[in-house]
């Protein structure tokens, strides 16, 4: 096994202004709005249709220089380019692209017409997204709720609407579930409830978002296969769902179905949920923000 344990400078340097990291391959936006990725390609998720991997980043193949956000799921990926259109490359068997289709995408295409689409979130199998007016919709796999539409668990060819809210200010997609935070702060989950993905105890699997908890602090989240984290406004850290990797940061390796806090006497802004670890920046005491790790480190995870 080939790892690289401490953190270094990717190839062909320039200012990387956005990163998303996708199962096995990674895709970055330089500051020129030009869109690169490298890794495995077996899927062409790479998005310059070579289907090779790479261990060097290689630009998209339509070489634009309009991107402004990028999302990485499991051998796919997708973009929002400055026109508000939507773009999908790589797997597409479980709709993953949202195009309509089940064929793979082998470089990336423009899915559907809207021009309003404002973040994406790519999980293992279906992704979502926030359209300008805060509209959620979501597309893909549906076989445990993930698109988020009650009664119908077949895949979603296309984007479909998410209830009639019109608030979501932060999305985000794990192996068969999903996680948003709407404008007054609340906190919501839906599809698999493995394992308390959900956060949620040990529940069914939910098709439609459903709260967490009563609490109307939420501020960021991120969820990763089993599990995820979320900060309050007043920088308070919890996480939920699987730990057998210690990735929950409470000192255990026990699931925990619902959210538990985590670091305390720290005060956190920033989490990032990975497969068997977690990372978050936090100070204590007042002190300067720090970065700290915890979960798997067979492979150098922590840095």
């Amino acid at each position: 096994m080939n790892c690289v344990t401490v953190p270094r400078l990717a190839p062909r340097g320039p200012v990387a202004a956005q990163i998303a990291a996708g199962a096995d391959f990674t895709c970055a936006l330089r500051d020129d709005h030009s869109l690169w990725c490298f890794g495995l390609d077996t899927s062409r998720q790479l998005g310059d249709g070579n289907n090779v991997n790479s261990a060097v980043p290689v630009q998209e193949k339509s070489l634009a220089k309009s991107w402004v956000g990028v999302s990485a799921g499991n051998a796919y990926a997708c973009g929002v380019q400055q026109d508000g259109t939507r773009w999908c490359w790589g797997a597409n068997a479980l709709a993953q692209g949202g195009d309509g289709t089940v064929v793979a995408l082998s470089e990336p295409k423009q899915v559907d017409i809207a021009t309003d689409w404002a973040t994406l979130a790519s999980g293992d199998f279906a992704s979502c997204g926030i359209r300008s007016s805060g509209a959620l919709a979501c597309w893909g796999d549906g076989s445990l709720g993930q698109p988020g539409q009650p009664g119908n668990e077949l895949p979603a060819l296309s984007p479909l609407a998410v209830g009639a809210a019109s608030d979501w200010t932060a999305i985000t997609g794990g192996l068969r579930f999903a996680c948003g935070i709407r404008a007054g702060g609340q906190l919501y989950c839906w599809g698999s409830a493995s394992r308390g993905a959900l956060g949620l105890g040990y529940s069914s699997d939910r098709n439609d978002p459903t709260l967490v908890d009563d609490g109307t602090t939420w501020d960021r989240l991120d969820v990763q296969l089993d599990d995820g984290c979320a900060i309050r406004t007043g920088g308070d850290l919890l996480c939920w769902g699987r730990n057998l990797s210690g990735q929950l940061g409470d000192g255990t390796q026990l699931t925990h179905p619902l959210p538990v806090a985590i670091g305390a006497g720290k005060t956190w802004k920033r989490v990032a949920v990975g497969r068997t670890h977690t990372c978050g920046i936090g100070s204590e005491g007042g002190g300067a923000d720090s970065l700290f790790c915890w979960g798997q480190d067979a492979n150098g995870e922590q840095g």
